[in-house]
């Protein structure tokens, strides 16, 4: 498969993602007409096109049947709960907001401004991992990455993905969506930066235990 198909078959397959989460709830809920809709939507290709770039750039993700949370007992638990709730928040919230007689613009404003955060601080901490933003496996000439963003929180990715999912969520309105979310969250991104830490710290040893002294996990200065 040339490298520019296979490209194109990512585009094609992100395009389904995205839809799958925003537009078709969307249209079972008589809201296609509805330009928050669009501008969700737009917003979360755009976010995710950095997974492709990075397969532009650096070539294909290590496959997934490697991924250590994949293959942790916790992960075989998680993945389902992290795959239907994902998509059950998102359809819920598209719903909440189609029995929204008036939604309030502010809301609207602030879940705006957390999903252009969250491409922001995503394209940030893409840029400084390079080809080590990967699965959970640890590459050959493995590097431990401390700078950029990475001086800030220790996962910059998952704060991405964080302020993206509740961006939508706030975008929105739904305060359901939001806490079913939250559960998802803590499930999934809890149990795999645990993973991912141990094996840093298998990796790296002081140097890690050091970084983890200095910086936060996911939220700067409070945690």
């Amino acid at each position: 498969m040339s490298h520019i198909f296979r490209l194109v078959l990512l585009l094609f397959a992100l395009a389904l993602a995205v839809a799958s989460l925003t537009i078709v709830p969307a249209g079972l809920c008589g809201m296609l007409e509805a330009p928050s809709v669009w501008i969700a939507s737009l917003l979360y290709f755009g976010f995710f096109l950095s997974t492709i770039n990075r397969v532009r750039v650096h070539g294909n993700f290590t496959a997934r049947e490697k991924d250590a949370q994949v293959k942790s007992a916790w992960g075989k638990v998680a993945y389902p709960i992290q795959f239907l709730g994902l998509g059950g928040a998102h359809w819920l919230a598209v719903y909440d907001y189609s029995q929204n007689a008036a939604p309030e613009l502010l809301w609207s404003i602030v879940g705006l401004v957390l999903m252009l955060v969250a491409l922001v601080v995503n394209r940030l901490a893409a840029r400084e991992l390079g080809r080590f933003w990967d699965r959970l496996v640890i590459q050959e000439q493995h590097r431990l990455v401390t700078s950029g963003i990475y001086s800030v929180v220790r996962h910059p990715i998952y704060t991405s993905y964080l302020l993206l999912f509740f961006g939508h969520m706030v975008f929105f309105q739904s305060l359901w969506a939001s806490l079913l979310l939250a559960v998802v969250c803590a499930v999934w991104f809890g149990t795999r930066i645990k993973i991912e830490e141990s094996l840093l710290l298998r990796k790296f040893g002081e140097d890690y235990a050091q970084y983890m002294r200095q910086t936060k996990r996911l939220v700067p200065f409070l945690f």
